[in-house]
């Protein structure tokens, strides 16, 4: 009863009476309004003197009351009826929607429109052609460098973990060794990551073309180079196209 009076909205509508349906009323204090249980006297009183509308709030505990709905509705009563689904602090988001033949209750962190999703989608597609093109530019420069220290493939291809757990390529312009995998068992001992869940030292040495140093002892490869520029991250704007990532 507070949930449905106490409000600063506008209410268009009035309470006649409460009728307990899954259990006798339990002693509540004087609140103005008729509260009784559900019998036959009560259900003839609904269906034949003035209701415009019905509001049930199912029990959690409680099947489906549907005798009681299509009694009601039989009669002309508009119905509202509510499940603790609807009303659990847990699921802040919840949507009806249909799934096939079904109306369903579906929740979620965050509900997108078609629209939205088809204006997310638009601007992913555009902003992937745009960026493929400027790998294709990229490319032309990168990948004769990349070939002639390190020959074979130009791209890295790794799987990844995408939306929901949807696996997919992940590509990137190689910055490492062929070998590079095989040679990470002896450089362990230096891994500064102490959990084991990735791996990152200082100079690695499985860079393409670390080996060479500037003035400074630093090591200015061509996998240093796009890997310090980020260009080796480029060709993902073709999983951006795909629908595999977004911007």
């Amino acid at each position: 009863l507070k949930k449905l009076t106490e409000t600063d909205t506008y209410q268009d509508y009035f309470i006649t009476a409460v009728v307990c349906i899954d259990e006798d009323p339990i002693d509540l204090p004087d609140l103005g309004v008729r509260i009784t249980t559900l019998s036959d006297e009560i259900m003839e009183k609904i269906t034949h003197d003035w209701v415009d509308e019905a509001f049930i709030l199912q029990p959690g505990d409680m099947t489906f009351p549907s005798d009681l709905m299509e009694t009601l509705m039989e009669m002309g009563i508009t119905v509202s009826f509510s499940v603790p689904a609807l009303n659990d602090s847990r699921w802040p988001v919840t949507d009806m929607r249909k799934l096939g033949d079904y109306r369903v209750l579906t929740s979620s962190i965050r509900f997108a429109s078609p629209g939205e999703l088809a204006l997310k989608r638009f601007v992913d597609v555009l902003g992937g052609i745009v960026g493929c093109l400027f790998t294709g530019i990229i490319f032309i420069f990168v990948a004769p460098l990349i070939y002639v220290k390190s020959p074979g493939p130009i791209f890295f291809a790794q799987d990844r973990v995408g939306q929901n757990g949807k696996i997919f390529k992940f590509y990137k312009f190689r910055s490492m060794y062929l070998d590079a995998e095989e040679r990470k068992a002896a450089l362990m001992a230096q891994n500064k990551i102490q959990d084991g869940m990735m791996f990152k030292i200082d100079d690695d040495p499985r860079i393409i073309g670390s080996e060479k140093k500037d003035k400074n002892g630093n090591p200015k490869g061509i996998g240093n180079f796009i890997r310090n520029t980020s260009l080796d991250e480029f060709p993902q704007f073709f999983n951006v196209l795909k629908g595999d990532m977004s911007l």
